[in-house]
Formats: structure tokens, sequence, C-alpha cells
């Protein structure tokens, strides 16, 4: 097996550690081996005989998603709209996904504890956030914190996009968000991570991404979601709402919660952040 994008500094070795520490449960390890299942099959059903495409269109990899034990004890999943640009090009992205799998999960939880100051700190306190952790909370390895930080999966509108960047609804990906079989049913991606992960609350920070939510959730979930949206609006005034109200909806025979809010990165004032935090916070300790 080839690990195509190891952490620069970090072996393998500690790679698997943090799977050994924070994914170690019965329960945790059965779900990371369907979801490792699944995304063999999903890649072999859309890559195979379009490599040049793909390749030219400058794709990054996959963005794979990591059960870890913190998770299954709240089932909180936070979504954004790309599939981060840190890893490697598609074009060198291979079928033996085993080793990818783990070096992924590593690699972007260690990106993003070390990008506090970075371009995605507004990502990263909203994620704190959902944790139920202060935003400016800082983590060490093995502390009650991160462990808590850990236990919101994260997801993307956009299973793959151009190198990290805003990537429209594209004909040209149809194949990546096609149906397909897999453990008797059939759904595209996201149907099969829901079907497996079980969410019972989702954040959808996904701001203007709305023609996305249709090709990855269907018409009737896509039209409640943007509903939640259009409720959302910064005036010039200071009159903003910047966050939904917590709504339901349903999907891959699982009912879940939710709030639409902008982009982390949108660019809210203070009040308008602490607004955001407090509503994120209140729905995720909610029963």
């Amino acid at each position: 097996m080839i690990c195509l994008h190891n952490v620069r500094g970090c072996s393998m070795e500690k790679q698997l550690n943090y799977l050994e520490e924070y994914c170690n449960g019965a329960e945790t390890r059965s779900i990371n081996e369907r979801l490792l299942a699944l995304y063999k099959q999903w890649y072999n059903a859309w890559y195979e005989g379009k490599e040049k495409l793909y390749t030219d269109l400058s794709l990054n990899c996959p963005f794979l998603l990591t059960c870890t034990d913190a998770y299954i004890q709240n089932r909180i999943m936070f979504f954004w709209q790309e599939a981060h640009d840190k890893c490697s090009y598609l074009h060198d992205f291979k079928k033996e996904l085993d080793e990818y799998f783990v070096s992924e999960s590593y690699h972007y939880e260690k990106l993003i504890r070390y990008d506090e100051h970075g371009i995605n700190q507004n990502f990263l306190k909203s994620r704190k956030v959902c944790a139920g952790l202060d935003p400016d909370t800082r983590f060490k390895d093995g502390e009650a914190d991160y462990r808590r930080f850990t236990s919101v999966l994260v997801n993307n509108l956009n299973k793959i996009s151009y190198g990290g960047k805003s990537t429209p609804v594209d004909e040209r990906l149809r194949d990546i968000y096609s149906p397909i079989e897999f453990e008797g049913y059939k759904g595209n991606i996201f149907y099969h991570e829901m079907r497996i992960l079980k969410p019972e609350k989702i954040i959808f920070a996904t701001g203007s991404y709305t023609n996305h939510l249709e090709r990855d959730f269907g018409k009737d979930v896509a039209d409640q979601l943007r509903s939640s949206w259009k409720t959302l609006y910064l005036g010039k005034k200071g009159d903003h709402k910047v966050i939904s109200e917590v709504s339901e909806f349903e999907y891959a025979g699982i009912k879940m919660k939710y709030i639409y809010g902008y982009h982390p990165s949108a660019h809210l004032n203070t009040e308008d952040r602490r607004n955001y935090f407090e509503a994120i916070k209140t729905f995720v300790t909610s029963p």
C-alpha cells in the first residue's frame, strides 16, 4: 500500500497512534471498516475511464470521514463548503485506500489544530463551539478538550474540489455524486455516509452554497434547507440574522435536527460572531 501524503514530519506510527487513541472502540472500528469499504466502492464507480478528465481539472483528493469514539457519544456533524486543499491532487490518488484512509484522518486533524492563526481560524473556532468548547481553547495531545473536539465530524458539500477553491455544481463531476449500491442500499456518497454514521444534529455552515444541496441531498431536503438560508440576512444598519432556528429533516431513513448559518469565514462583526457562536452552543447542548 502507498501512503500518498503523510504529514510532513509525522511518521505513519504517529498517525496510527492517533487512530488507536481516538478511534479504538468496537463500534467506532466497525463504522470505520464500513466507511473504508464504502469509499473503495465509491471511488471505483466514478474514477475508472475518466482519469484524464479529472487530471485536467486539477481536482484534489476526496474528503473522507473517519469516525471517532467521541463522535459516537453525541453524533454531531459540521458541514462546510469545500474539500480541503492540503492534500495531494487526484491524479496522485490510488485505489489502495487503506493507508490513505489512515493518513487522511491524522493529516486533516493536525492541520486544523495547528492552523489556529491561519486562514481557517474562524472555522476552527466554530468547530470548537460545536464540540461544546470555548472558541479560544488551545489543545495539547491527549487532553480531554481535544477528545471533545474530535467528537464533531466535519463534512463538506463538495467531496472533491478544484484544489480547495470555490467549486460550483459541475456536470463534469456528476458521477462523483451519482447513486451506488452498498450494503443493499442505493444512494449517493452522502446518503451512505449518513446511513452509516447516523448523525443526530447537523450544523450547515455552508452559506450561499444552496445549489449544491439538491445534488447532495435531493430536492425535498434541499428545498427545506434553502428555506432556512432565506431567513438569514446581513443588513446595512446592523439588522442581522446569521444563523437559522432549529429545524428537522429526514434523510437516508434518519431524522436529524439542524441549523443553517453563514460560512464561518463570512465577514461578521463582533456581535454577529458572538451570536453565531451562541446559537451553535445552544443547539449542540439542547436535548
